[in-house]
């Protein structure tokens, strides 16, 4: 949305908030407060369908398994789902994706800011036909090369961890319909493959349609190219403590554990 004055490429739909044309941007934390802008608009309106949400559920759902489970809920004679608890379950968010996010918003950096290898037209011309054309799949292999989070590189990780604490302080100043702050739960699941289908390609290199990364703290597939040690490393830097829990999928060969020794 940012890099297209909050508009959804994929549909052509107005969604997001009206920012300026990221091709007048002289500096990164031009399109940095862009983005902002846009992130928080849209986590603002998702919001107030999740209180909406939530108000519909306490009229017709329970939830009797995980209430006589929950502290308080026994003692308050109330569903979990219905308030049940101070601090409530339901009213968790999950703002996936941060990894994309940040892997994107540093390579714009990278390679448009710092080094100048490419202009803001070229990479939004190269987003927009999906990286098509010997000269789209150029740019492609710049932005895969661009620096990425779980490699342990200072920058990357950084980004990540900014990215996530500005979400998180978007969410938590909220409160839910219980009267409590909204709280945050990043989990894995399935989620990365039918939302990807919905976002068009991205400057760290993904094409449109394609699954986002696993995990809210799993490197992009394929991005972290120096083991899990550096994933460890950048998943620290990158912190994550304003989240209840986070997931860090980490994927080795068969062949390592073949053998009681190995």
């Amino acid at each position: 949305l940012a890099l297209h004055k909050g508009v959804a490429p994929q549909t052509g739909k107005r969604i997001g908030v009206e920012t300026a044309d990221p091709r007048s941007f002289n500096k990164f934390e031009d399109l940095y407060e862009a983005f902002k802008k846009q992130h928080e608009f849209i986590v603002r309106k998702q919001l107030w369908y999740h209180r909406l949400i939530d108000g519909v559920h306490a009229q017709y759902w329970r939830a009797p398994l995980t209430s006589s489970m929950a502290p308080g809920c026994l003692e308050n004679g109330c569903d979990v789902v219905a308030g049940g608890q101070p601090y409530n379950l339901i009213a968790n968010v999950q703002d996936r994706a941060l990894i994309d996010t940040a892997d994107s918003l540093t390579a714009i950096k990278h390679l448009v800011f710092e080094e100048r290898r490419l202009t803001m037209t070229e990479l939004l011309d190269a987003l927009d036909s999906d990286f098509a054309g010997n000269r789209g799949q150029e740019i492609q292999a710049m932005c895969l090369a661009a620096p990425k989070y779980g490699n342990d590189v200072d920058g990357a990780d950084e980004m990540v961890r900014d990215v996530g604490k500005f979400s998180a302080r978007v969410i938590t100043s909220e409160k839910s319909l219980y009267g409590g702050h909204h709280t945050l739960h990043r989990t894995g699941l399935s989620w990365h493959y039918w939302m990807g289908k919905g976002v068009g390609a991205l400057p760290q290199g993904r094409n449109a349609g394609e699954a986002l990364n696993d995990g809210s703290m799993s490197p992009m597939r394929g991005a972290d190219k120096l083991g899990p040690t550096a994933v460890i490393k950048s998943a620290l830097k990158a912190d994550f403590k304003e989240a209840g829990l986070s997931v860090l999928n980490q994927k080795f060969s068969a062949s390592l554990v073949q053998s009681q020794e190995s």
